[in-house]
C-alpha cells in the first residue's frame, strides 16, 4: 500500500475540494429526486423516509414495474435509477473512505496526479489492495453524468405526474357525469 503522509489543509488539495464537493452536492439533488419519486408515486405517498439510497431505488423500482404508462418511459425510467446507483457507488468512495493525494513523480511537489480512496472495508476483509485512483477529469465527468441525469430523471417524474393528474382528472370528470 502507499506510505501515508499528512498534509493538512494544504492549498494544493483546492482543486481536490472543489471537484468533490461538486460531485456531492450534485449528487444531493439525485437523493432528493428519490424521496420525490416516493412523494409523488405511490398510493400512500411515503414523505422521506428513512431508507439508504439504495432502498429508496428499490422501493422505487418496484413502482416503476407497477405503473409505468408506457414501455419506453418503464425502460428509460429503470435504467436511469440503475445509473443513479452506480453513481452511489462511487459516492460511497469519495465520501466514505479514507483519501490520500498521489503524484505521478516520486518527487511529490506541485499539484497532485491523483486521489487515492481506500477502502477500509477491504483491507478489513484482508485485501492487500483496497485503493482507487481518482482524476480530476473523472471526478469532473461523473458530476456532469449526475447533473445529466437529475435533469432526465425530473422530466420522467414530471411526465409521470402529468399522466397521472389527466387520468384523476377523466376519473374525476367521468364520476360527475354519472352522478347527475
Amino acid at each position: 500500500m502507499t506510505e501515508i503522509k499528512y498534509v493538512r489543509n494544504s492549498r494544493l488539495t483546492d482543486p481536490w475540494a472543489c471537484a468533490i464537493g461538486k460531485f456531492v452536492l450534485n449528487f444531493g439533488l439525485l437523493e432528493l429526486e428519490s424521496h420525490l419519486w416516493l412523494l409523488h408515486m405511490p398510493n400512500n405517498p411515503l414523505a422521506f423516509p428513512d431508507l439508504w439510497f439504495s432502498k429508496r431505488i428499490s422501493e422505487i423500482q418496484g413502482l416503476v414495474d407497477q405503473r409505468a404508462f408506457t414501455e419506453e418511459w418503464k425502460v428509460s425510467a429503470t435504467e436511469s435509477w440503475q445509473k443513479a446507483l452506480h453513481l452511489a457507488e462511487f459516492r460511497n468512495q469519495v465520501c466514505h473512505s479514507p483519501l490520500m493525494f498521489g503524484w505521478a513523480s516520486p518527487v511529490e511537489q506541485g499539484e497532485p496526479d491523483w486521489i487515492g480512496a481506500v477502502d477500509v472495508r477491504l483491507l478489513g476483509q484482508g485485501r492487500k489492495r483496497a485503493e482507487s485512483q481518482l482524476s480530476l477529469a473523472g471526478i469532473a465527468q461523473r458530476t456532469g453524468v449526475v447533473a445529466s441525469l437529475v435533469k432526465k430523471l425530473s422530466g420522467l417524474r414530471d411526465a409521470w405526474c402529468e399522466t397521472r393528474d389527466k387520468a384523476l382528472m377523466t376519473k374525476e370528470t367521468d364520476i360527475r357525469g354519472r352522478n347527475t
